[in-house]
């Protein structure tokens, strides 16, 4: 088997926005990489679309994301692992721009671009994001044209890391469950905790075309165990990181879990997603109490 110098895997639940996302990789400048497709089950629509192109397709068998994803880093053939959404759009050069970066040495253990959306995107500026970045823990991205600052987070729709860094991290946290929220986070963190460098860098900028309130005001409105997924993952990659340290951490923390609760209730015109998004917070609280961040290998096929 060629050994590709880069391995994209896709996790993805959507056949009909995974053409998309192939085409874009088609056309990419940089040829010397493989894609991993990792889907719920595969049905005909996959088939049907990953024999379009060349695809070696893989399924969760409906055990999440990080199950996913993890499935992808066994299966890896590259030396560098590419994370993509199957909702975002790529320039023709993001793939040279991910083995350039990663080229320039300097201890980088990951690297990334910013999702964009179609529409002005001022999110980052607007001083309640700057507060909420705070709350988090996590780097603010800021990001001027043509350049590239370091970070300790990546956005899960575009991210890249070297194999074995994933797998001396112990790979994506399979207690994270549902709809996920914050399993990036908290492999980036462990990540940045080794020592290593998180760049992000404007160049490996994305278009990403979800719309998540929408998405979640659409499909999600009447099941108050979406929510409480939402906020159990939020909640436990939090505790675990300790990234709560300190009461006034905690009170604001649990002021904003309320507010996002009220939001949705009021949003969806559902009393039981407030109820259902407290007991999420208080149930990730409980839920890490004895989580350490873990060191345990991922298993792979082979040692390669």
């Amino acid at each position: 088997m060629f050994n590709h110098s880069i391995s994209v895997i896709i996790a993805s639940s959507r056949p009909n926005l995974l053409r998309h996302i192939l085409e874009c990789l088609k056309n990419q400048s940089f040829k010397d990489f493989e894609i991993i497709v990792v889907c719920k089950r595969i049905n005909k629509q996959f088939k049907k679309i990953t024999s379009e192109f060349d695809v070696r397709l893989y399924e969760d068998k409906g055990k999440g994301l990080s199950f996913a994803r993890n499935v992808g880093i066994k299966n890896a053939i590259g030396k560098i692992v590419v994370f993509l959404d199957d909702d975002i759009t790529l320039n023709e050069n993001w793939i040279q721009a991910v083995h350039d970066i990663f080229n320039l040495g300097g201890n980088i253990g990951g690297v990334g671009g910013r999702p964009l959306k179609k529409r002005a995107d001022l999110g980052f500026r607007n001083p309640l994001w700057r507060l909420n970045n705070r709350i988090q823990g996590i780097s603010n991205w800021d990001l001027e044209p043509n350049s590239r600052k370091e970070v300790n987070y990546l956005s899960g729709s575009n991210m890249a890391f070297y194999r074995d860094v994933l797998i001396t991290a112990g790979g994506f946290d399979e207690k994270f469950y549902g709809p996920c929220a914050g399993e990036e986070a908290d492999m980036c963190l462990r990540i940045n905790s080794m020592g290593l460098k998180l760049i992000l860098d404007s160049k490996l900028n994305v278009q990403h075309h979800s719309n998540f309130i929408k998405r979640v005001l659409t499909y999600h409105r009447k099941d108050p165990l979406y929510f409480f997924a939402l906020s159990d993952n939020d909640t436990y990659w939090r505790v675990k990181n300790q990234i709560l340290k300190g009461v006034s951490k905690w009170i604001l923390y649990m002021f904003t879990s309320i507010l996002h609760a009220m939001f949705w209730m009021l949003s969806t015109l559902n009393l039981r997603i407030f109820f259902y998004y407290i007991k999420g917070t208080i149930n990730g609280c409980i839920r890490s109490k004895n989580s350490l961040q873990s060191r345990k290998k991922i298993e792979v096929f082979d040692e390669r």
